[in-house]
């Protein structure tokens, strides 16, 4: 069928053979044909065939579920990631079914997948950075605050946004040392933005004067926003540090 311009036919032959001999051919027929022809129900069936004899491929069994997604069941994809869990025991399956359950709108049930990785040993910068901002809309930014601290061990001064949101949670739950110490941890290193060197800036300002006219030169040196140099110079007079000046 594939000869004759049929390809349709050829794929609906394919899978037949396939599912009734599971010959790798006819899997790997289907694999080459179904999406170019957009059938994800084919496709599900045959990556899905290709996950049993690759249990730890993580990529392959991310795109079973964006296949799921695809065709409008997420729930489907859920069930799929909790049999793949309970038959594999991978932590990463969790991690796959928590993204998903968030995808789908279910903040809840993406929490109780996220605790579940953590709990299994699951945890990185970026999967706290997911379930604490989570929390964070769910106004529990103080247990947020609670998660990301237990992530911290394994966070680079490159971990920005996992930096930033330890700050931001911090200040909003009045730990205005912690906060100023995650700030510190990445505003030096050229990724932090505007709004980092500005609440900085006004953690810094009563308690360490010195450092918050060094991060204000810094924001004017980065954004060219006079504000900044007006700060500096400011906070430079007040302390009569006119060698700064």
């Amino acid at each position: 069928s594939e000869w004759t311009a049929r390809p349709q036919q050829a794929l609906a032959n394919w899978l037949v053979i396939a599912q009734a001999s599971g010959r790798e051919e006819g899997w790997n027929a289907v694999l080459r044909l179904a999406p170019g022809l957009f059938d994800d129900a084919a496709l599900r069936l045959a990556l899905q065939h290709q996950l049993t004899r690759q249990p730890d491929n993580e990529v392959l069994l991310r795109e079973v579920v964006a296949v799921y997604e695809r065709q409008g069941q997420p729930l489907a994809g859920l069930k799929f990631l909790e049999q793949t869990y309970r038959r594999t025991g991978k932590v990463w399956v969790l991690s796959a079914a928590a993204e998903l359950a968030e995808r789908a709108g279910d903040d809840e049930l993406a929490l109780r997948y996220w605790k579940q990785s953590f709990a299994s040993g699951g945890m990185t910068t970026a999967s706290a950075v997911r379930a604490a901002t989570l929390l964070l809309l769910r106004g529990q930014a103080e247990t947020g605050l609670s998660l990301l601290e237990q992530a911290q061990a394994t966070a680079s001064s490159t971990d920005v946004a996992f930096w930033r949101l330890t700050a931001e949670l911090a200040q909003l739950t009045a730990q205005d040392e912690q906060s100023i110490a995650a700030y510190r941890r990445f505003v030096d290193g050229g990724e932090a933005l505007l709004r980092d060197y500005d609440a900085l800036y006004a953690l810094l300002q009563d308690r360490y004067p010195h450092e918050a006219a060094r991060i204000a030169t810094q924001a004017w040196s980065r954004f060219g926003e006079p504000r900044h140099l007006r700060l500096a110079l400011s906070l430079h007079a007040a302390s009569e540090n006119w060698k700064a000046m």
